[in-house]
């Protein structure tokens, strides 16, 4: 008997093979079960324009989905095309609901637009604090974790 998660498992399996069709009717499947990662997958389908043609209207729709069943990886891809659109301050909000629910790689975005001051006001204080929190958060990858510490060292 097939499971629900198992729709998304097969997904990342034609997609990894390349199948991308197959890969986004998988993911069409799973998001049209409330699955949240086959939501926020299908939203960067549409985002990237992979098998199907690119639509940011539909990629925000299905991130925000995603992000209202607690994706945070759906709410830093809005924050993405937020900055796409140069609207930071939209960008900002976007990466700050993201690192909330624990991604240390929106945190460490966070830690980039307040560096910069870009969508907020510039302070280092608070870019370096969000750069040890990036490296605290179990959720970061391992190139966010090495440029968190980069820009921490470059910080001192």
């Amino acid at each position: 008997m097939q499971t629900i998660h198992d729709v998304e498992f097969q997904a990342h399996e034609a997609w990894e093979c390349g199948d991308l069709h197959r890969a986004f009717y998988c993911f069409l499947a799973g998001a049209e079960l409330d699955l949240p990662g086959c939501m926020t997958n299908l939203g960067y389908f549409y985002d990237a324009g992979l098998a199907v043609r690119a639509d940011k209207s539909k990629a925000l729709y299905w991130y925000k989905k995603a992000y209202r069943l607690g994706s945070p990886s759906a709410a830093a891809n809005i924050a993405m095309l937020h900055r796409e659109r140069r609207r930071f301050h939209l960008m900002w909000r976007w990466f700050y609901l993201s690192a909330a629910l624990g991604d240390g790689d929106a945190m460490l975005d966070l830690g980039k637009r307040y560096q910069v001051g870009q969508g907020v006001s510039k302070s280092q204080l608070i870019a370096r604090r969000c750069f040890l929190r990036a490296l605290k958060s179990h959720q970061i990858t391992s190139a966010g974790r090495a440029d968190a510490q980069k820009l921490l060292r470059r910080l001192r």
